[in-house]
């Protein structure tokens, strides 16, 4: 039996295995508020783009944005877990377009 994230990772289900809370279940039961879900084009584990969007699309019927950090659609790097928040550029460059999100709404 699989543990802790590594549990997580190869689970088809969002379920916790310790106390058996199904997440995903839950999730369609809510509504959520709006959300902006990004995700570093060069995190190959902790929040992978592809499981970003899944998770984003598993959260149910709400106002949602989805963004993918990395030079190829026009930022100025290709970030990481750690780099999306805490390099230099970050102020500069996608972190305008949180704020212009956050503003509408």
């Amino acid at each position: 039996m699989r543990h802790g994230t590594d549990a997580w990772i190869w689970s088809l289900k969002w379920v916790d295995t310790t106390d058996g809370f199904d997440y995903g279940e839950a999730a369609k039961k809510v509504h959520l508020p709006p959300a902006l879900y990004m995700a570093a084009i060069d995190d190959p584990c902790l929040g992978h783009h592809k499981d970003v969007w899944n998770f984003m699309m598993e959260s149910g019927d709400h106002v949602k944005d989805f963004m993918v950090l990395s030079k190829k659609n026009g930022n100025l790097n290709d970030y990481n877990h750690v780099s999306m928040m805490t390099h230099r550029d970050a102020p500069i460059d996608h972190f305008p377009k949180v704020l212009e999100w956050l503003r509408r709404y």
